[in-house]
């Protein structure tokens, strides 16, 4: 039995939306002992619910998307018509994603980033950006996460949970970056802040059954301890997710420190396959006594799960799987296994 239960492949942007290639990636993840699929877009939660909020339909008045759909759709078509029919689409789509993966006993987890949201959001609540900035700390944002997230679970009930970066300056909206200066910014503390919105996700996943994982993703030392100081107050089936290295995957960094510092919080540790940082696969990239060294570090630490990226969102059409780097991938999963 592997020491690490969760061992996932992750793929991003174009990727996620191309079921012939998840159909692919899922036949490798099958054959190699993977158990997990990760779909990764920042937008991806905000690409399947429309959601009801922003068009004028009231908590528990619709039980589905088609419902919502049809007590909302004048104002959808009045204000943003190329929406109509994509939420719908790309819900089918994410259920047939499910119900291949879990045929071959494969989890599938949908990563993001928030705050994020349709920009059709600023023009129905224009009260949300004041003195020319998105305000970070409206009250607003509260219910707009629990019911996104609600939404989600009724129309794409067979995921495995969410993986989330709050907070992260690649966000639409962050505390982080918040350049408002209203008068709830003032008051706001970044405590507060996480604290309020990591709970308006994690009810409605907890509610179903689903697990909340939060991601370590930040650009400073002094924003990865702001989230980490708030690591302790999240309920205790919350996961963290975190990064090999402290920033990115640079295989020169040393290992991050969270890893070991942690304590008993289930922690998942994310790996990049493609070479990102060493090369984008131009040339080979076999990190294969790199992922050793790190594998058994986490699994010294209490690691209870491992990701391995295959892409990057800002490369569209570009893969370990397309290049030697796919040796990473080889690896991993032997080395998950050791």
């Amino acid at each position: 039995m592997s020491d690490f239960e969760l061992r996932a492949i992750e793929v991003h942007s174009s990727y996620a939306w191309d079921f012939r290639w998840i159909t692919k990636v899922l036949g490798f993840a099958h054959g190699n002992g993977f158990n997990a699929l990760v779909l990764h877009r920042n937008d991806i939660v905000d690409q399947v619910v429309f959601p009801g909020l922003l068009f004028g339909v009231e908590k528990d008045e619709a039980r589905n998307i088609f419902e919502r759909y049809n007590i909302a759709y004048r104002k959808i078509y009045k204000y943003t018509p190329t929406r109509r029919s994509g939420p719908m689409l790309r819900r089918d789509y994410l259920r047939r994603v499910v119900e291949s993966a879990a045929r071959l006993g494969i989890a599938v987890y949908l990563e993001n980033k928030e705050l994020y949201f349709p920009d059709v959001l600023l023009e129905l609540f224009p009260e949300l950006t004041k003195g020319g900035h998105v305000c970070a700390s409206d009250p607003f944002w509260v219910n707009f996460l629990a019911a996104k997230y609600a939404e989600l679970l009724e129309d794409v009930p067979g995921i495995a949970g969410v993986i989330t970066s709050l907070g992260t300056g690649e966000s639409r909206v962050s505390i982080t970056s918040n350049r408002c200066t209203c008068d709830l910014c003032k008051a706001m503390t970044t405590e507060r802040w996480y604290s309020e919105l990591f709970g308006a996700m994690y009810g409605p996943l907890a509610s179903k059954g689903k697990k909340l994982i939060v991601r370590d993703f930040v650009f400073t030392k002094k924003n990865q301890d702001l989230l980490a100081s708030q690591f302790d107050a999240l309920p205790a089936d919350v996961a963290i997710a975190i990064k090999n290295t402290p920033h990115d995957y640079y295989p020169t960094f040393p290992a991050n420190k969270l890893i070991e510092t942690l304590g008993d919080r289930e922690k998942w540790i994310e790996f990049d396959a493609m070479a990102q940082y060493f090369g984008w696969g131009i040339g080979p990239s076999a990190m294969l006594r790199d992922f050793r060294s790190r594998f058994a570090y986490a699994k010294k630490h209490g690691a209870k799960g491992i990701i391995l990226r295959t892409d990057w969102e800002s490369l569209d059409g570009h893969t370990a799987f397309d290049t030697p780097n796919i040796i990473n991938l080889y690896a991993g999963a032997a080395l998950a296994d050791s």
